[in-house]
């Protein structure tokens, strides 16, 4: 329940407190979410989700208090303003029920830190809570899935077992992710290629560079050889910044999986 002041001045004051808030995490939420757009980053696009949806609660608060406010006072039209205060509050709270538990948590905090402390700590604490959020829904969001070959004939030995094993890899590869691939580091027979169709990996930092590094060598070891398709650009232009790509080859990535299975089978035209 809302918990209001019964005086004049503690329920404008509480109004005011409600407000800033909401201001504040709402000109946040445009200057992260710029920052987002322009660079493309989505862990500062989730940190201004998170600050937009702390913005709605403190609103709702705000309107809410605002509404008793007025049901309190005695002067003419008030019923109606309360009536119109009501139904805006209740337009915010149909808005942030699209927010994830997760984002009702730092809603809740930022607001408690806000009432027991002061604003600008409940500013920084949204912040952490919001970046913790993107981590753990980025992590969840990141997967690797196999790609059925069936179709290709090159995917198999005459005996039936694979000689090429295609896996999709979506989301980001970043040290919150760093589990993903293990399935690869595990017991896949002894095919000759294994195929990563990243196609839609959006992102990778120097912890996912150092698992790809450590895929490349394990397979290597095992004469398997790694090919990737679909590079991104900011993936691309990292992989290419560390040298990865000529420790790959040329001829190692691909376009997409088409391509990719193209080569690959080109090469044991070839043989």
């Amino acid at each position: 329940a809302l918990q209001v002041p019964e005086d004049r001045a503690g329920i404008d004051a509480k109004i005011a407190r409600h407000v800033q808030l909401a201001t504040t995490a709402l000109d946040q939420h445009k200057a992260l979410y710029s920052q987002a757009a322009s660079s493309g980053n989505q862990g500062l696009r989730e940190q201004a989700v998170g600050l937009k949806a702390t913005a709605l609660r403190a609103k709702l608060d705000a309107l809410r208090t605002e509404a008793y406010r007025e049901e309190r006072s005695p002067s003419k039209g008030s019923g109606a303003k309360a009536k119109n205060l009501r139904a805006q509050a209740e337009s915010v709270r149909t808005e942030l029920r699209r927010h994830s538990r997760a984002y009702a948590a730092t809603l809740l905090t930022t607001f408690v830190v806000t009432v027991l402390f002061d604003l600008t700590l409940a500013v920084q604490v949204g912040l952490v809570m919001s970046a913790l959020v993107f981590l753990f829904r980025m992590s969840d969001l990141t997967r690797l899935e196999p790609v059925d070959l069936c179709a290709h004939q090159i995917a198999r030995y005459l005996d039936g077992s694979p000689r090429v094993l295609a896996f999709r890899l979506s989301g980001s590869l970043f040290f919150g992710a760093s589990n993903k691939l293990d399935v690869l580091l595990s017991d896949i027979g002894r095919p000759e290629v294994v195929v990563l169709d990243v196609d839609h990996m959006v992102h990778i930092d120097t912890t996912g560079l150092d698992i790809l590094n450590n895929l490349h060598h394990d397979l290597a070891k095992r004469g398997i050889r790694l090919m990737l398709a679909g590079l991104q650009p900011q993936p691309s232009v990292l992989l290419r910044r560390a040298g990865f790509d000529a420790k790959l080859g040329a001829d190692a990535i691909a376009r997409d999986l088409d391509e990719a299975l193209s080569r690959i089978e080109q090469s044991a035209a070839e043989r």
